[in-house]
């Protein structure tokens, strides 16, 4: 059989359905926008929606890690707020390298408080290194050498004082000996750690 044929024939039972149902066309048209619907409008708009969600999904992610970012952030920031607030509490206490004299008097003003017999109070510059370096300047620890004769209580309460003092010492070491010729008081020997700081000379424009 032709084509020609198959063709005539096709619509040939095509008119004789549709003489027999008139809606058959409206039924075949409806169809025909269903099939195009779905296969070009539907198929746009289903890459259309997994576009959509592929893009909410990154973003949940992205937006779940900047909330974490944020409360790591705000962490840092408190971290930093108390490491600020020591570091200016510790620096209050720090006095400047020409300030030295004042630091051997406040020793000195102390001992004499505590009723404790100074015999040397010597600073060894040539023991001082450097303990911290900033934009500003360096801090240097200087050892301040000790002779001294003293009760133990009194003592106690000078190590004490200078330990609460609003000058920045550090005691790394003392000994203590009986003294034979006076029996009330001990010989002390003590090192005291100074930190001074010295401000960077500024360049001349």
């Amino acid at each position: 059989m032709k084509a020609n044929e198959l063709k005539e024939k096709i619509l040939q039972g095509y008119n004789r359905l549709n003489e027999k149902n008139p809606y058959i066309k409206i039924v075949g048209l409806l169809i025909v926008v269903f099939l195009l619907d779905y296969f070009l409008i539907m198929q746009f708009q289903v890459r259309t929606l997994k576009a959509l969600n592929t893009k909410i999904m990154t973003l949940k992610t992205d937006l779940k890690k900047s909330r974490e970012d944020i409360q790591l952030f705000a962490a840092y920031q408190n971290q930093l707020k108390r490491a600020q607030d020591k570091f200016e509490n510790v620096s209050r206490k720090i006095r400047s390298k020409d300030e030295l004299p004042l630091v051997l008097e406040n020793i000195s003003r102390l001992a004499n408080k505590n009723s404790i017999r100074l015999e040397q109070v010597m600073p060894n510059t040539s023991l001082m290194k450097s303990v911290l370096k900033n934009n500003d300047g360096q801090y240097f620890a200087i050892p301040i050498q000790v002779q001294a004769r003293s009760e133990y209580h009194d003592f106690g309460r000078f190590l004490n004082e200078l330990e609460n003092e609003e000058i920045f010492l550090r005691i790394p070491e003392f000994v203590i000996r009986a003294n034979k010729e006076d029996r009330t008081r001990h010989d002390v020997e003590l090192t005291l750690q100074a930190i001074v700081f010295e401000e960077k000379e500024k360049k001349k424009k």
